[in-house]
C-alpha cells in the first residue's frame, strides 16, 4: 500500500456502478438494484437487534389522523414495513434525492394508497410540509451530509414537525475486529475527509439537535456481529457492511486511491481480507446508535424554543414554558422576602417571579396566568397531584416525629415535596428544593434520608439517567472549551473518550437500569448518583482509573448543584 494519506492524484481505472446524480450532492453509495438489496438486507438487520421495534419514540395511541415523515428514504423499505403497523389513514411520506430505489410497484403500497414519495433534497424540505408530522425517521446518512449540511438537515427537520413530534434518527458507531480492520478504517476516514463527511457524526448530533430546540433525549446503542462465527446473524451482518464498503469502490478509485490502493485489484483483495478477518475473528461487530428527540416546540404556543445551559432545559423563546419544569429556580435570593420561605413552599400566593438564570421569565407568572393556574412550587416541580402527596408526607412526619415549627420543619417541608417527586417517577430536585428554601443542599440531602427512615416509606430508586443528558453536554463543552478548569493531563485522557460517548452514555444508563432493581440507594438523591455512573461508564470506556478523577467529579457535581 501505499503510504500517503489522503493523498489525491488521477482516477484509478474500474468497473463502475449506477451513483446518484443530483446536484452539490456527496454520496459516496450507489443507487442500483444491488443497493436495493443491500438497504432491505440492513433494514431486516436492524429491525432484528432493535428487538423488531420500528418506532422507538414513545407515541401516545396512534388515532389514524397524522402523518410519517421517511427522510432519505432509499427504498422506502421503512415506509412498506411501517405501513402495517398503522392504521390506512395515517399519511406515509418519503424523500429522497434519488427516485430510481422507490418501491413504486410494490403491490402493498399500490393497494393501500396514502403513501407519498418525493424527489428532493432533505436540507430543504418544501415549505408547506412545515408543522405537518408527528414522527420523522432518518437512518444511516453518514455517508451522504457533509458537516456543515447536519446543522440544516436538523433544522428543517424541526420546522416539519409538529409541536410535541418526535425524530427518531439511526447512525453508524464504531466497528472492531482486527489488524485489517483497523487499515480499512483508515482508508474510510480518508475517503470521508476527502468528501467533508463526518464519520463520527453520532458524537455530534445530540449537541446539534439540543441546539436546534429538541429536547427528551434518549439513545440506545446495539451491536450488529460480522462474520461466520456469529452465526447467520453475523453473515447477514458480513454482507451488509461489506457491500458498503465495495459500495465505497468508485468514490476512491476516482480520488486516485487516496494514497492508500493503487488498483481495482488491491481493493478488491483489501475488502477479501476484511471479510475473513472477520469470519475468523470471535468479536468482530459494528455498534448502531439510535437517538430520538422531542421537538422542542413549545407545547403551549408552538413557538421555538432555545436551549438555556444553566437551566439544563430548552424554553420557549415566545411564552417562557420551560421544556423541563424540573429545572425552574427562583431568580436569586433577592427575589426572597424574609417571611415567605415556608409559604413559598404551600402557597403559590406569595408573588415571587419564577425565571432560570439567564434571565428568562417562565411562563404563567403574570397576574393572570397565577390567578389562572394557582399552583404550588411542588405542582411547578413534578405535576399536578404531587403537591397534595407533600402536603400528607409533611403531614405525617411532623407529628410523628413531634417536630415543632422551625428550621427542622422548613427542611422536612423540602423533604416531603423531593419524596413527592421522586414516588412520581421525577427528578427529586433537591437542589432547586434547597434553593427555593435558602438552604444548603446537605441539610436537605439529611432531612430526605430521615423522613424516609421516619415513615419506613418503600420508596422506588428514580432513575438518575434523567441527569445523563445535561451531563453529556457538558462534559463535552468542558473538554472543548479552550478555557476548561480541567487539568491538562485529565483534558488529554478525556479528549479521546469523546468519540465513544453515546457508548459511555449507554454503559451508564445499564448502570442505572441494575440501580433500579434495587431499592439499596433510593434514600439518595439523584443528581450525585448519576455523576457516580457517569464517571464509572468513563472509567469503563478507558479501562483505567480516570487521572485526577476527583476534580471531574466536582465538575460534574457542580452542574448539578451537589
Amino acid at each position: 500500500m501505499a503510504s500517503s494519506v489522503l493523498e489525491v492524484s488521477q482516477p484509478i481505472a474500474h468497473k463502475t456502478r449506477q451513483y446518484q446524480s443530483h446536484p452539490g450532492s456527496h454520496y459516496v453509495l450507489p443507487s442500483d438494484e444491488p443497493e436495493r438489496e443491500r438497504l432491505n438486507l440492513q433494514h431486516r438487520l436492524l429491525t432484528t437487534i432493535f428487538d423488531n421495534r420500528l418506532i422507538f419514540a414513545p407515541l401516545p395511541s396512534i388515532r389514524g389522523d397524522e402523518a410519517f415523515l421517511d427522510s432519505g428514504t432509499g427504498s422506502g423499505i421503512w415506509l412498506l414495513d411501517v405501513l402495517n403497523h398503522v392504521p390506512p389513514s395515517v399519511k406515509l411520506y418519503g424523500i429522497d434525492i434519488e427516485s430510481c430505489l422507490f418501491p413504486r410497484d410494490n403491490e402493498a403500497l399500490l393497494s393501500r394508497g396514502n403513501i407519498h414519495f418525493s424527489v428532493g433534497s432533505i436540507t430543504k424540505l418544501p415549505a408547506e410540509w412545515t408543522d405537518t408530522f408527528t414522527l420523522v425517521q432518518q437512518r444511516l446518512l453518514v455517508a451522504a451530509l457533509q458537516h456543515t449540511e447536519w446543522r440544516v438537515v436538523i433544522s428543517e427537520i424541526f420546522r416539519v414537525l409538529k409541536p410535541t413530534g418526535w425524530v427518531q434518527l439511526c447512525e453508524a458507531g464504531p466497528f472492531k475486529a482486527g489488524p485489517v480492520t483497523d487499515k480499512f478504517r483508515i482508508l474510510l476516514y480518508a475517503l470521508f475527509a476527502h468528501k467533508g463527511l463526518l464519520l463520527d457524526c453520532g458524537v455530534h448530533i445530540p449537541i446539534w439537535m439540543r441546539e436546534a430546540g429538541f429536547t427528551n433525549i434518549h439513545v440506545e446503542e446495539r451491536a450488529v456481529p460480522l462474520g461466520q462465527w456469529a452465526g447467520q446473524l453475523g453473515v447477514d451482518g458480513s454482507n451488509d457492511i461489506i457491500s458498503i464498503f465495495r459500495g465505497m469502490k468508485t468514490p476512491i478509485l476516482n480520488a486516485g486511491g487516496l494514497g492508500l490502493v493503487s488498483s481495482e485489484e488491491e481493493f478488491d483483495g483489501f475488502l477479501d481480507d476484511l471479510e475473513k478477518e472477520w469470519d475468523e475473528t470471535e468479536g468482530a461487530e459494528h455498534k448502531f446508535l439510535v437517538l430520538f428527540w422531542m421537538s422542542g416546540k413549545c407545547g403551549e404556543c408552538g413557538e421555538t424554543t432555545a436551549w438555556d445551559q444553566e437551566l439544563a432545559s430548552t424554553i420557549c423563546t415566545h411564552c417562557g414554558t420551560l421544556g423541563d419544569p424540573n429545572q425552574v429556580l427562583l431568580t436569586s435570593h433577592a427575589d426572597f422576602q424574609e417571611s415567605s420561605t415556608r409559604d413559598t413552599i404551600w402557597n403559590p400566593s406569595s408573588g415571587s417571579t419564577l425565571k432560570g438564570r439567564n434571565g428568562w421569565a417562565l411562563a404563567g407568572q403574570g397576574k393572570e396566568a397565577r390567578d389562572k393556574k394557582n399552583r404550588t412550587v411542588a405542582s411547578r416541580l413534578a405535576h399536578a397531584g404531587s403537591a397534595s402527596r407533600a402536603q400528607t408526607i409533611f403531614d405525617q412526619a411532623m407529628n410523628r416525629g413531634q417536630y415543632r415549627w422551625g428550621r427542622k420543619a422548613k427542611l422536612t417541608a423540602g423533604a416531603s415535596v423531593a419524596i413527592a417527586l421522586r414516588e412520581a417517577r421525577k427528578s427529586d430536585a433537591l437542589h432547586d428544593i434547597a434553593y427555593l428554601l435558602e438552604e444548603h443542599m446537605a441539610p436537605i440531602s439529611r432531612a430526605f434520608s430521615s423522613v424516609i427512615s421516619l415513615l419506613q416509606l418503600g420508596l422506588a430508586s428514580a432513575d438518575p439517567s434523567m441527569h445523563f443528558s445535561a451531563l453529556q453536554g457538558y462534559l463535552h463543552s468542558l473538554v472543548q472549551d479552550p478555557t476548561s478548569s480541567l487539568s491538562p493531563k485529565l483534558l488529554t485522557t478525556l479528549r479521546p473518550l469523546m468519540a465513544q460517548l453515546p457508548t459511555v452514555m449507554c454503559t451508564a444508563k445499564s448502570l442505572a437500569n441494575l440501580l433500579s432493581r434495587s431499592n439499596t440507594l433510593s434514600h439518595l438523591p439523584t443528581p450525585p448518583t448519576a455523576c457516580a455512573l457517569m464517571l464509572l461508564a468513563l472509567e469503563g470506556e478507558l479501562r483505567s482509573s480516570i487521572p485526577n478523577a476527583s476534580a471531574l467529579a466536582d465538575a460534574l457535581s457542580k452542574r448539578l448543584g451537589v
